[in-house]
């Protein structure tokens, strides 16, 4: 929401209005990881040079991290 003065303006958007690339980029390379696709696989697709640049897009979910845990704690 944003502001004139006190006022509040409002303007509705469509959903499709507000994914931006970036948002698109970071939701293929996240899906991309969780679904097994090789990490280096993943960055070539996504064109990054260094790893750091690469890790700002990476954002993996909970359950997916709690299932790589369990294929982790059965192997021990």
């Amino acid at each position: 929401m944003r502001y004139r003065g006190a006022r509040p303006i409002r303007k509705e958007f469509r959903r499709y209005e507000l994914i931006t690339g970036h948002v698109a980029r970071k939701t293929f390379i996240s899906v991309s990881l969780e679904l097994g696709i090789h990490e280096r696989a993943v960055k070539n697709i996504g064109n990054h040079k260094g790893e750091r640049s690469f890790r700002r897009y990476v954002k993996l979910e909970g359950s997916y991290l709690s299932k790589e845990m369990t294929k982790w704690n059965k192997r021990a």
